[in-house]
């Protein structure tokens, strides 16, 4: 149930080699599911903001539609 228990912890494994079913993709679309549909969107933007690596963080991005 959204918003139940601790939020969804960010990947700690990564191949980087853009896959279709991407652990950091998985993650967002957790995240938009655990915050409420008001709260869903920012929160989700901020954790991706937080991604280090400049590439990975624009391939999310993209595959979440948010360019």
């Amino acid at each position: 149930m959204p918003g139940k228990g601790p939020p969804p912890e960010p990947p700690l494994e990564c191949c980087m080699s853009g896959c279709a079913n991407c652990v950091w993709i998985t993650y967002a679309e957790e995240l938009k599911k655990y915050f409420s549909v008001e709260d869903g969107l920012a929160k989700t933007k901020e954790a991706i903001e937080k991604i280090d690596n400049p590439s990975l963080k624009m391939f999310v991005k993209l595959e979440l539609g948010m360019l």
